[in-house]
């Protein structure tokens, strides 16, 4: 498989969920920043 995987299981959703809902139960002020952090290099990622 050349580049970065272009699809996104199930287990890998329910893994980002997970991380964003500690993000925001622990960093309220900067858990969107940081889950758009994660979505644009994901993007980047998947473009390569």
């Amino acid at each position: 498989m050349d580049g970065f995987p272009n699809s996104i299981t199930k287990t890998a959703l329910a893994d980002f969920e997970e991380i964003l809902a500690h993000s925001w139960t622990n960093f309220p002020e900067s858990a969107e920043a940081f889950g758009n952090a994660l979505l644009n290099h994901l993007d980047l990622l998947y473009r390569c």
